[in-house]
């Protein structure tokens, strides 16, 4: 059987909005109106990305398959889609964004039994997706959010999830799936802190927030010490003010092998001290060493920027653990 709009959206989680395209596709929002005519002109086409979206569902079939097309992209011109059944990733969908790429998911699973799907969105890519096809006669409905956890995800590229093979081992997906919460992951790619993109409408209410900018504003402003503070400040601020009952967890930027090459710009642990200094004001937040969430050692990066795969999910364990040793517990 092939789900029409309204069935397909209400077996997706993790997102705002699920959008009835004029083709008749169906496309996946995480931003308010007011966050994305923000980025949409400023030319941030990462905030019309997947990250930490998935189908969740309980189904009893076998045949999970769709056809899909990249609407949006980002420099990373890969992407992948990956389908767990209860807790296991049983099958991954790597592929590329240009005309080379595949543009169907199709698997099988080998028995008819009642399963928990969750089949994450790729995080490099905004897409739109039809045809999305169940078994004939199976029984499928949405996995209960009642009594979960929700955590909202703001930052950069790396929370966003570069640059991660498979889009559901980014640290926030990891710290998303060890919770077993209910998420909404706003970071894009380059951004910097914007207390304008903090939208008081934003009609997500969540028991925790992990904050992550930082390290593309130490390239924006370079070696001006103040700049630098008063736009990290003026964010942190609202931010903290806004959600002054929530648990805010302060991540302070992971450790760049660049920074030695960049002497015009103001030594890194000075970003470090404003960050501590600007989270240090608000009694709900806690300060997460970003330093040593991701081991200092290249082949943890792409780049020497952003984590890789393996660097990913161990960020996500390493946050997972500093949430927990301050009290937000699974």
């Amino acid at each position: 059987m092939i789900l029409n709009h309204t069935e397909i959206a209400k077996l997706v989680t993790n997102c705002l909005t699920v959008k009835k395209r004029e083709n008749g596709r169906t496309e996946f929002i995480r931003m308010t109106d007011k966050q994305m005519e923000i980025y949409d002109r400023t030319k941030f086409p990462g905030a019309h990305c997947d990250p930490c979206m998935c189908f969740d569902f309980l189904y009893d079939g076998q045949i999970i398959a769709f056809e899909f097309f990249p609407i949006y992209k980002t420099s990373r011109n890969f992407l992948s889609f990956d389908l767990y059944a209860d807790d296991t990733m049983v099958h991954s969908l790597f592929t590329y964004a240009d005309a080379e790429g595949e543009r169907q998911f199709f698997y099988k699973f080998p028995t008819k039994e009642k399963r928990r799907i969750r089949l994450f969105l790729p995080f490099s890519v905004g897409i739109e997706l039809w045809s999305f096809t169940l078994d004939d006669g199976s029984h499928y409905e949405p996995t209960p959010t009642e009594g979960r956890k929700k955590i909202l995800f703001l930052g950069d590229s790396i929370t966003h999830g570069y640059d991660t093979h498979y889009t559901s081992m980014s640290y926030a997906a990891t710290v998303a799936r060890h919770y077993d919460a209910v998420c909404l992951n706003q970071a894009v790619g380059g951004y910097i802190f914007n207390a304008d993109m903090i939208d008081e409408a934003l009609p997500f209410d969540p028991d925790a927030i992990t904050v992550a900018y930082g390290t593309n504003d130490w390239g924006r402003y370079g070696a001006d010490e103040e700049k630098y503070r008063e736009a990290a400040k003026s964010y942190i601020d609202k931010l903290c003010t806004l959600y002054a009952d929530k648990h805010i967890f302060g991540l302070l930027p992971v450790w760049r092998a660049d920074e030695d090459r960049r002497p015009e710009r103001m030594p890194f642990e000075k970003v470090y001290t404003i960050l501590r200094e600007c989270y240090a004001a608000h009694p709900n937040v806690t300060i997460i060493e970003g330093g040593e969430l991701v081991p200092n050692l290249r082949p943890f990066y792409t780049d020497g920027l952003h984590p890789n795969t393996i660097g990913q999910h161990v960020y996500g364990l390493n946050v997972i653990e500093a949430m927990e040793k301050a009290g937000f517990k699974k």
